[in-house]
């Protein structure tokens, strides 16, 4: 009967460690910044392939505030955000400052003559599945990335944001 009731606590004492630490694991998976793309994370070391045939590396942005805007062209608020990029990119491109829009349509020719009737001067990427994954998972349009000289992700934003915050923003981070 002894070894019974031993067996019993045995039992019931791995279950509760297992509970223990499968919720500690939980946590940690759950805590802040732990996943890909997140506020304090450093951006994903990624190559993408380029509107204009060329590729863009992640690493190519050492020392840059950078833009990462997730977007695409079937979106209002998408197309809404372009002018305040091309303005900013305008004005602080030479600041060590970058923008990347990154497409996630599957239409290259409507992207191509898009990206032309608007005059995008800012590289744009062609996203993929695995690139918004890498990127935390994007689950709106348009997401967008501030990124600060160390390739840390300072600020998320999801949805339309106005220039003036973005602007705000990048000032604050290229006097760092």
């Amino acid at each position: 009967m002894i070894k019974g009731k031993g067996v019993f606590v045995l039992f019931i004492l791995s279950i509760f460690l297992l509970c223990i630490f499968g919720r500690a694991q939980a946590m940690e998976r759950m805590r802040p910044g732990r996943c890909h793309g997140q506020v304090g994370e450093t951006v994903p070391r990624i190559i993408l392939p380029r509107l204009d045939g060329k590729f863009f590396a992640s690493s190519e942005l050492q020392g840059k505030v950078v833009i990462f805007d997730f977007w695409a062209t079937w979106h209002p608020p998408c197309r809404s955000a372009i002018p305040a990029f091309i303005e900013l990119y305008n004005k602080y491109g030479e600041e060590k400052f970058e923008i990347i829009g990154i497409c996630l349509d599957k239409d290259m020719p409507a992207l191509k003559q898009f990206a032309h009737e608007i005059q995008i001067n800012y590289p744009i990427a062609i996203g993929s599945k695995s690139i918004e994954r890498s990127f935390g998972g994007i689950k709106a349009l348009p997401t967008t990335l501030l990124v600060d000289k160390r390739g840390r992700i300072r600020f998320r934003f999801t949805g339309y944001t106005p220039k003036e915050v973005f602007e705000e923003k990048i000032k604050f981070l290229l006097r760092e």
